[in-house]
């Protein structure tokens, strides 16, 4: 069957408004959301689908991995400072962005090329293998769920700032009763036995144990 002008617009339909649906789950942060989704996907992702139409890699598995590449791509850069948040949350945020891209390219498989004769049949035109990546994608959720930093009060037990820790450390106790070692993050001063103190805190990326940051004294302000 010969494509239509429709099959096409539906293709480009989906490339716009696929990023705004999901952009929207982000709350009040639609705005700054979409804008970067719609960017990534004009200079990374619309480039990489006229490459795999080219290559004839349309089936559901391969978008999907196409975004979630672009998504790992734009973490990896917007995680590249080295500051502290990055530290802490980066894990975290290169699960999420990596999800993001890859829902963004599903959802664009679904409304965007199934089915569509623009595409033939390269796109494929049974639904169960489309099924396959979503697996994958709720192994992202979990990470970004495992990952995720909290933010809770302990007490400081004593300083124990060592050469091989630029920030030094500090023993805390936790509000279980646990005491755990944590890094002073820049420009927070060293608290004294008994000082309140804010934390965070995330599973390291083996998943074997948490580390923990002081991120400020009860005394003053926020570390920046």
């Amino acid at each position: 069957m010969r494509p239509k002008e429709n099959d096409s617009c539906k293709g480009l339909s989906a490339f716009v408004f696929v990023p705004l649906f999901v952009s929207f789950f982000f709350g009040p942060l639609f705005l700054a959301v979409v804008v970067v989704a719609w960017f990534v996907c004009l200079f990374l992702a619309a480039p990489l689908f006229i490459l795999f139409s080219w290559r004839g890699w349309l089936r559901c598995w391969q978008v999907t991995l196409a975004g979630l590449v672009c998504g790992l791509l734009f973490g990896g850069v917007s995680i590249s400072n080295g500051g502290l948040y990055s530290i802490i949350q980066g894990p975290a945020n290169l699960a999420m962005l990596s999800g993001v891209g890859a829902v963004i390219a599903y959802g664009f498989w679904w409304f965007g090329l199934f089915r569509n004769p623009a595409f033939g049949e390269k796109v494929g035109h049974s639904t169960l293998p489309a099924l396959f990546p979503l697996p994958v994608l709720l192994g992202l959720g979990l990470l970004y769920v495992l990952f995720s930093a909290d933010i809770s009060d302990a007490f400081a037990m004593g300083s124990s700032a060592t050469a091989e820790s630029p920030r030094g450390t500090i023993d805390i106790r936790l509000a279980n009763g646990a005491v755990v070692n944590a890094e002073l993050a820049e420009g927070v001063q060293i608290p004294i036995a008994g000082d309140k103190v804010t934390i965070e805190s995330r599973r390291r990326v083996t998943l074997l144990g948490k580390r923990y940051w002081v991120i400020w004294r009860s005394s003053q302000q926020p570390a920046s």
